[in-house]
């Protein structure tokens, strides 16, 4: 049956049928992990009305005989996700589990702090909607932590509706959203809209800067997050799904949280299998036990034809950010040194030099007071990477692509002739270090470098997400601008070791940095 174009201004919603509505609801799934009753038949169809309308397919049969082509599929999948989603949540929702986190979480890691010095503090909010989850979180955290802006907080927020996504990135909501927040509250984290902003609010910096927002979806045979966290919330999303669905993800978050962490679940949500490391408190509150765990495989849907995934995507128009985001590209690197990567090709560079790639490879340099951006499109998976300083009275000619903006846009325009986006770029920023050990004069050689980098990148509008700047030490960086990762540590050397291969076998305590 060929579809026609409906008649837009008279459309009435069609019937969906026995077969379109148990095709769809396999697809459903398949996608998402969500189990729908044969009571959700029309409920099915109102949601996926909208994606007739725009396609202009005059019925469901239609729409599942196109969805059966795997390209097809391919391309409508996002779009089909969005519109069978449930997204409901709300700032302080189910405010007891807040308490929790206030009361308890957050003194234990106080304890911990003065007991090892161990400021670090790792969160996923799993299954995030629009935003209100992890907002909370940050808020709690920021009225509780002792001098917040002392700790490495990092909140990672994920959903799989990517238009949900994008609304909670923004951080924007219609004032009556937060009616049950005190006025203090609501002065210390939000700014109000004006002119035609009036009745919108907006979450403040302090709570932008602990928050990264990414696409995940639960059912994808693997997660590429590499830390463990001290608390994930994932609450109220598990009952859409089968019994053997649920037990799974569980399994799976709780090998991601750190033995004696915690998991906040929905008040409906009650996990009733004893082999799972998590020992139920009130509330929907569990604490994780025992050592370390490996998470199970996923659930495997019903097999659907597909094509082999490309190892890097096509360059094509940018997407929205939420769309174009991956938890790849904010992973956190946990070693006790830097991971192996197979048969990679190692690049290695030193001052004044850069290099950018389209393909697998790990570029490497070392670091004292001059800085390396790394820059990274996360669509074509491009990126690259420079090593600069900037000049003072004492440089007298020589190579200008050693310095500040040469260096930058010449790394920029490397990336852009290999297919990349400049509107897409995000950046990581690392070295300044004052390993001279010199206070004498202010700024220093490597505060100068640090602040260049940072206002180069903010006069762009290439978003920073993760830096590690000013230390006390060398810093050596490795980075994989296929994959948009970066591990670092700090290195015991000095000045002159950092333009050659060298490395101190002495490394300080700890020296080994996760960032996102």
């Amino acid at each position: 049956m060929s579809a026609r174009e409906p008649d837009v201004g008279t459309l009435v919603m069609p019937t969906m049928s026995d077969r379109d509505f148990s095709t769809l609801r396999d697809l459903v799934r398949d996608a998402t992990g969500i189990v729908l009753a044969d009571s959700k038949r029309t409920m099915l169809a109102s949601r996926l009305a909208s994606r007739l309308r725009v396609l202009k397919l005059a019925s469901f049969q239609a729409y599942r005989e196109q969805l059966s082509d795997p390209a097809a599929f391919k391309r409508e999948r996002q779009h089909f996700i969005n519109a069978v989603t449930t997204n409901k949540t709300s700032f302080f929702r189910e405010g007891h589990q807040f308490e929790v986190l206030a009361r308890e979480l957050v003194p234990s890691w106080i304890q911990r702090a003065q007991r090892t010095g161990n400021r670090r503090v790792r969160i996923w909010s799993a299954a995030c909607s629009s935003g209100e989850e992890p907002w909370t979180v940050a808020m709690v955290l920021r009225e509780t932590l002792p001098g917040p802006d002392a700790w490495d907080v990092r909140i990672l927020a994920s959903d799989i509706d990517t238009d949900v996504l994008a609304r909670a990135e923004r951080g924007v909501y219609d004032a009556q959203r937060l009616e049950g927040l005190s006025r203090e509250r609501l002065l210390k984290h939000f700014v109000p809209g004006r002119g035609e902003q009036a009745g919108l609010v907006a979450v403040n910096d302090d709570l932008k800067r602990w928050v990264t927002f990414r696409q995940l979806n639960f059912m994808d045979p693997s997660w590429p997050i590499r830390t463990s966290f001290d608390l994930v919330l994932c609450r109220n999303a598990s009952i859409y799904f089968d019994q053997p669905t649920q037990k799974t993800l569980f399994g799976r978050l709780a090998a991601l949280i750190e033995p004696g962490g915690t998991l906040f679940v929905g008040h409906a949500e009650v996990l009733h299998w004893p082999e799972l490391p998590l020992e139920a408190r009130a509330g929907g509150v569990y604490r994780r036990t025992g050592g370390a765990v490996s998470a199970p495989a996923a659930e495997a849907g019903p097999a659907r034809p597909s094509k082999p995934a490309p190892s890097r995507p096509a360059p094509s128009a940018p997407p929205g950010r939420a769309e174009r985001s991956s938890i790849r590209d904010s992973a956190l690197l946990k070693s006790k040194g830097a991971p192996a990567r197979g048969d990679l090709e190692l690049v290695v560079i030193n001052v004044g030099e850069m290099h950018a790639s389209d393909r697998p490879v790990e570029i490497k340099t070392l670091l004292g007071s001059c800085v390396a951006a790394c820059l990274y499109d996360p669509v074509t998976r491009i990126g690259g990477m420079n090593h600069f300083l900037l000049p003072d009275s004492s440089d007298h000619g020589g190579d200008p692509a050693r310095f500040g903006v040469h260096a930058m846009e010449m790394l920029i325009n490397a990336l852009m002739k290999l297919g990349a986006d400049r509107r897409r770029l995000e950046g990581k920023l690392f070295g300044g270090g004052n390993v001279l050990g010199s206070v004498a004069r202010r700024p220093t050689v490597g505060e100068r470098n640090s602040a260049f980098a940072r206002e180069f990148l903010a006069r762009e509008g290439i978003p920073i997400r993760g830096e590690r700047l000013l230390s006390d030490c060398g810093t050596d960086v490795r980075f994989w601008p296929h994959e948009g990762r970066v591990f670092i540590r700090d290195i015991a050397t000095t000045l002159l070791d950092l333009s050659r291969e060298k490395v101190a076998p002495a490394l300080p305590a700890g020296g080994d940095v996760e960032l996102f």
